[in-house]
């Protein structure tokens, strides 16, 4: 059974690189192939998510919860016992995004928000650039005004992190009509003294909205996953694993085709928080 959907593989994009050839769009063909590959489970073993459809090992919980610690809250675990009873709650069937959660949405993130004001320039401009992309994702953008750069005002239910409600006497910044570079001046001006901690905290939440709009279809999202991931790269940020920093779209996209949800989230959260954590060091812009 497995070599006979080996060799459809091979039918398929053998016929797949003719029509390519001949001038038929290439890209429809490359996702129906992302397909059959998923489908298969023929991934090639460098890019496979081998993850996928079984638990994490224990190892692999240590280190990404040990990452966790470093990326979000810049610190080592303080007790055993506190990394003791995150790893238990992984084990029971915690998510990657609830631990995440739990840590940017706690009022220990909350004392880190407020404690630690101001973030580098640098900081500013990557948080409002990759702002104003998500935004332009998004079929309606989400509300703004002058309380959203402010820390959390107390611990809140993860249903409503990070949302700030409108009221009457609030005033919407920003709006769907307004173009790239209009956002990104906009979102500059809005969290120009805000800590990092509150950069980092906005920017991972938007993303996650973005992520929900496109998981509608796999492909959708995969190929958002993709082509945002090489756009990242770009910032010269080491994300923690080789594999992560390759400016390769089409690598990106077929290990998303067979990442879990959650793991694909965490990717995202891990590269915003690497990149803000890096650029708050430095001064000056992107080039």
């Amino acid at each position: 059974m497995r070599q006979k959907g080996f060799i459809l593989f091979v039918f398929n994009l053998s016929f797949a690189l003719v029509l390519c050839g001949i001038g038929v769009g290439c890209q429809p063909i490359r996702e129906k192939v992302a397909r059959l590959v998923v489908r298969l489970g023929i991934i090639p073993r460098e890019i496979k998510n081998e993850e996928e459809g079984s638990e994490l090992s224990p190892e692999a919980q240590a280190e990404l919860l040990h990452e966790m610690f470093q990326v979000v809250l810049q610190r080592e675990p303080g007790e055993f016992a506190e990394f003791l009873n995150l790893r238990e709650a992984m084990e029971q069937g915690a998510s990657l995004e609830g631990i995440y959660n739990g840590f940017s949405h706690s009022s220990d993130y909350r004392r880190l928000e407020s404690s630690r004001r101001g973030a580098s320039l640098a900081a500013v401009e990557a948080f409002s650039e990759e702002m104003s992309s998500f935004q332009e994702n998004l079929p309606e953008v989400s509300f703004f005004n002058e309380k959203s750069s402010l820390p959390l005002a107390r611990p809140v239910d993860l249903g409503s992190a990070g949302l700030v409600l409108p009221s009457p006497a609030s005033t919407q910044w920003i709006h769907k009509g307004m173009n790239h570079a209009a956002m990104k001046f906009t979102f500059r001006k809005l969290f120009l003294t805000a800590s990092v901690f509150t950069l980092k905290r906005v920017l991972a939440d938007e993303a996650m909205k973005v992520v929900d709009f496109k998981k509608k279809q796999k492909v959708d999202l995969a190929k958002w996953y993709a082509a945002w991931t090489v756009h990242a790269v770009g910032w010269d940020v080491d994300f923690g694993l080789v594999l992560r920093n390759k400016p390769e779209e089409e690598f990106h996209f077929y290990w998303a085709m067979g990442a879990s949800e959650d793991r694909l989230r965490w990717e995202i959260l891990n590269r915003i928080h690497r990149i803000l954590n890096e650029m708050n060091r430095r001064q000056g812009k992107k080039s």
